[in-house]
C-alpha cells in the first residue's frame, strides 16, 4: 500500500525526470542541491502528489486501524463461548462507527488541552522575553505529555464498554471512560505508562531500522526479518494494553 501510494509516484517521477543516471548515488550519499535543481518544474507536482499519496496512506491506515480495534476489543472480553474470525470482523464493523467517533472525540480533547496547557503559554510568552515564562512553557509541555496516558486510558475504557454492552452511545461510553480511569487511576495511570514505554521502544528500533541499508542478499534478509519481528512486537505491545483495560474493566 505505501508502495502503491507513495513510494512508487515518487520513483517514477525521478526516473522519469533523470533516466538512468546515478540518481539513486546522490539521493544516498545526501542532500544534492544540484540533483533536486535539475528535476526543474515538475518537482512541485511530485511533491503535492507524494504528500497527497501520504496523506491517504495515513487515512486509510487510521479507519484500518479503527475497524480492527472493535475486533480485538471484542475478542478480549472476558467470556466462555469459542471466539471465531466470522466473529471478529463481525464485531469490527457493528462497532466501527461508535468507536470512529469515540476516538474523534477524544483526539479533540487531547487537540483542545494541548492548545490550552501549551498553546496559552506559548503566545504569552511571544509577548515577553522573560525567562520565566520559557520555563512555563517547558512545564507547559511536561504536564501535556503526562496527560497523554490519561486520554488513552479514556478511549480504551470507553471501547471496552462499548464492546462489552454491545452499545453505540459513545457519549455514555465516553462518560464512563473518564469515571474508570480516576476511580483506579494510579494502577490504571502506571499500566498505561509501561505500554507507551514499550510502543516508544518500538519506535525508536523501527527508526533504527529504517535507516540501515543492506547491501547484499543476506543483509536484506535479516532486515526483512527484523522488521516482521518488530510488527509482531508492535501487535503483541497493542493486544496486551487492550488485553490489560479489558482485565480492569471486569474487575
Amino acid at each position: 500500500m505505501a508502495i502503491s501510494l507513495v513510494a512508487g509516484p515518487f520513483q517514477r517521477f525521478i526516473t522519469t525526470s533523470v533516466g538512468n543516471s546515478n540518481a539513486a548515488q546522490m539521493i544516498k550519499e545526501g542532500f544534492n542541491i544540484n540533483f533536486w535543481a535539475d528535476l526543474g518544474p515538475g518537482l512541485i507536482p511530485a511533491i503535492s502528489s507524494l504528500a497527497s499519496g501520504l496523506l491517504l496512506l495515513i487515512l486509510i491506515l487510521f479507519f484500518i486501524n479503527i475497524f480492527l480495534t472493535g475486533g480485538l476489543f471484542d475478542s478480549l472480553r472476558a467470556n466462555s463461548r469459542r471466539y471465531m474470525t466470522g466473529d471478529f470482523f463481525k464485531s469490527s464493523a457493528k462497532l466501527f462507527f461508535a468507536y470512529l467517533l469515540a476516538t474523534l472525540l477524544v483526539m479533540f480533547m487531547i487537540l483542545f488541552f494541548g492548545g490550552l496547557v501549551i498553546g496559552v503559554p506559548i503566545i504569552i510568552s511571544r509577548a515577553s522575553d522573560g525567562d520565566g515564562l520559557t520555563t512555563l512553557v517547558k512545564i507547559s509541555s511536561i504536564i501535556f505529555i503526562l496527560s497523554i496516558p490519561i486520554f488513552l486510558l479514556i478511549i480504551d475504557y470507553a471501547r471496552a464498554w462499548l464492546s462489552a454492552n454491545g452499545s453505540s452511545k459513545v457519549f455514555r461510553a465516553i462518560g464512563y471512560g473518564f469515571k474508570a480511569t480516576f476511580s483506579g487511576f494510579i494502577s490504571s495511570y502506571l499500566f498505561m505508562v509501561l505500554m507507551m514505554a514499550i510502543q516508544g521502544g518500538f519506535v525508536f528500533l523501527a527508526s533504527k531500522l529504517l535507516s540501515f541499508s543492506p547491501e547484499t542478499g543476506g543483509g536484506l534478509l535479516v532486515l526483512f526479518l527484523l522488521s516482521q519481528t518488530l510488527l509482531f512486537i508492535r501487535l503483541f505491545s497493542r493486544a496486551w494494553r487492550y488485553g490489560g483495560v479489558v482485565a480492569m474493566y471486569f474487575t
